[in-house]
């Protein structure tokens, strides 16, 4: 542990190092398909369920205001850089249920039963 960074933020840079034009990719399309959650917006560690979740995970207030401010992970979350300003659009033209049934166990049968419940009530 380097003096000059005691909660070892540089895990962060590094990681982000290697995937930030992907996530910006993305972030930009509206669909997440890589693992980098962890590093790039972080959580408690305490919330954290695996090792990677654990690693990447913020352990302390004082880790926590270490980590915003630091000029090195700052500029990766420069407002610029991510598209927050497209989610209106990408909401617009989105629809909640349109990939409902690729996914690995469609629910029709659970619908059907929700359906047959609510035409007996």
């Amino acid at each position: 542990m380097a003096e000059d960074d005691p909660f070892e933020l540089s895990r962060f840079v590094a990681a982000q190092d290697l995937v930030f034009e992907t996530v910006l990719a993305e972030l930009r399309a509206g669909r997440k398909e890589t693992r980098w959650m962890w590093f790039i917006f972080p959580q408690l560690r305490a919330l954290g369920r695996s090792p990677t979740a654990n690693f990447y995970g913020i352990g302390s207030i004082e880790e926590a205001r270490a980590y915003l401010p630091w000029t090195q992970v700052q500029s990766n979350l420069d407002p610029k850089r991510f598209t927050v300003r497209t989610v209106p659009a990408l909401l617009a033209k989105a629809s909640a249920w349109e990939e409902y049934c690729d996914g690995q166990r469609p629910h029709e049968q659970a619908i059907k039963r929700l359906g047959k419940h609510k035409a007996a009530a």
